[in-house]
């Protein structure tokens, strides 16, 4: 990762870089209407309940994903990263889970979405 990154974010961990963005999902088609985040090249619909965020910059590991589903009403969606390659394909897959199936919501959501990477082998 090439990049000039704020500093002075308390971690213990050496090289660490925090990305934030936030994903519209339209209803029932469950269609990324918009997105946002630095470091986020792109977030997309990869199948029911599937979604998969690819990031600008190879990385050497990833440390925390966290994603949070936003809705008006309330929707029964248990967020699930379902798989991830931050080393080569720059991936992270979230499952939007209903009883344990990727589901699309019923109605219009938002993620939020806080991602924690490991840029450097130094210890």
């Amino acid at each position: 990762m090439d990049r000039l990154l704020n500093q002075f974010k308390g971690s213990l961990v050496k090289g660490v870089v925090f990305l934030y963005g936030k994903a519209s999902i339209t209803n029932t088609t469950g269609v990324v209407a918009s997105y946002s985040g630095r470091g986020i090249a792109s977030i997309a619909r990869t199948g029911a309940g599937e979604y998969t965020i690819t990031l600008e910059d190879k990385c050497v590991d990833l440390l925390n994903c966290d994603v949070s589903v936003v809705s008006a009403t309330p929707v029964d969606l248990v967020p699930q990263i379902a798989s991830y390659d931050v080393v080569s394909a720059k991936t992270i897959v979230v499952n939007l889970l209903a009883a344990a199936v990727p589901t699309d919501s019923a109605q219009d959501i938002e993620l939020l979405i806080s991602i924690a990477l490991k840029i450097s082998s130094a210890n």
